[in-house]
């Protein structure tokens, strides 16, 4: 794997991996008190007055394909089209 491939970075898969560490660190900051997680959708439908991104704990956002934490937003297609090359190249080994 190259060191600029989107699979190499763990800063991703850390937030789902240690979600409850996560958890613990939002509800100490906890910006407005409420919270959006494991939802899927256009956030442009969500109304609270006090939400902001960083309400947001695993939200896959279908407008844009970008999945977002506490703020952050990843995008979802360069983490397929890499594992789509993988596949691809495990297909053409000869065994």
């Amino acid at each position: 794997m190259q060191d600029d491939s989107p699979l190499a970075s763990r800063t991703f898969r850390n937030y789902f991996e240690h979600f409850d560490r996560e958890l613990e660190i939002w509800a100490l900051s906890a910006p407005g008190g409420n919270l959006i997680d494991d939802s899927i959708g256009d956030p442009s439908g969500i109304k609270l007055a006090s939400l902001t991104t960083d309400n947001y704990l695993r939200f896959l956002n279908t407008t844009n394909q970008t999945i977002t934490f506490r703020g952050e937003a990843y995008e979802v297609q360069p983490v397929i089209d890499a594992v789509l090359a993988i596949l691809d190249k495990a297909h053409t080994l000869d065994l």
